[in-house]
């Protein structure tokens, strides 16, 4: 009479197991979204939160107080998923120049490739033939004490000034830094701003400012429902869409 239940558990850890897989092989081939929007302003992500509140014309809320709100919805999202995947820039190297500043309104470099423009180079390392090369990030305090000069392979960011080593040689001189960076959000200013986060967000940002607004009247466990909603939504972008860990500022 024992051994159905032991073929039972038999089968259902068959099955666990089956089911891990499978998810390690749906998640490890899922791809990154897009980061276009859905064309929506301000003013239309107001109208969807004053019917959830009940509150078609501006009383309790204000719609200054909602525009707020969602511009810190906008600057959260941003700022947790680094979803504003937009900005390149290109920094040409010189001889024995391992700093440079980085100008522009950005909020993270997620990845700098070297492009030395040729496809044949120097046999000294793996990579040297290369013509992209990606380099590794590391900490600034991990550079050390060297002189060692070539092409470069990993860098740092401190107070907006990008260092590089190996330090660039002449071969190096004149080749080009590309980086990828996530923008900074453009701050709303009136009602007809557009939503410049992606599609996938557009109820997120109604969960937050809807979240905003229970607080302010003092309804705290709606209040903290959709805030939950809200931070939920933006793991999962994280996890499912981006497939990336966020990364150190």
């Amino acid at each position: 009479m024992k051994e159905p239940r032991i073929m039972g558990k038999r089968i259902s850890l068959i099955f666990a197991l089956l089911f891990a897989l499978f998810t390690i092989f749906y998640v490890g081939h899922v791809q990154a979204g897009t980061i276009d929007t859905s064309g929506v302003t301000v003013d239309t992500i107001i109208d969807r939160v004053r019917y959830d509140l009940n509150e078609t014309t501006a009383s309790f809320w204000s719609d200054t107080e909602l525009r707020q709100w969602i511009n810190e919805a906008i600057w959260e999202i941003n700022s947790k998923t680094r979803c504003l995947e937009k900005a390149t820039f290109t920094q040409a190297l010189a001889e024995d120049d391992y700093d440079y500043s980085i100008t522009g309104d950005w909020l993270s470099i997620e990845t700098i490739i070297h492009d030395s423009g040729v496809t044949t180079g120097d046999s000294d390392t793996s990579d040297a033939s290369r013509r992209l090369h990606t380099l590794k990030r590391i900490d600034i305090r991990d550079y050390g004490h060297t002189r060692e000069t070539g092409r470069p392979k990993q860098y740092a960011i401190w107070n907006d000034t990008l260092y590089i080593w190996p330090i660039p040689d002449s071969d190096q001189s004149g080749t080009t830094l590309i980086l990828f960076a996530v923008n900074l959000p453009t701050s709303i200013t009136s009602g007809s701003s557009a939503i410049e986060t992606p599609a996938y967000f557009d109820h997120s940002i109604v969960n937050y400012t809807k979240a905003k607004a229970y607080f302010k009247d003092k309804r705290d466990a709606k209040g903290n429902y959709y805030m939950a909603l809200f931070e939920k939504a933006l793991r999962e972008y994280v996890v499912n869409i981006l497939k990336r860990n966020i990364p150190d500022p």
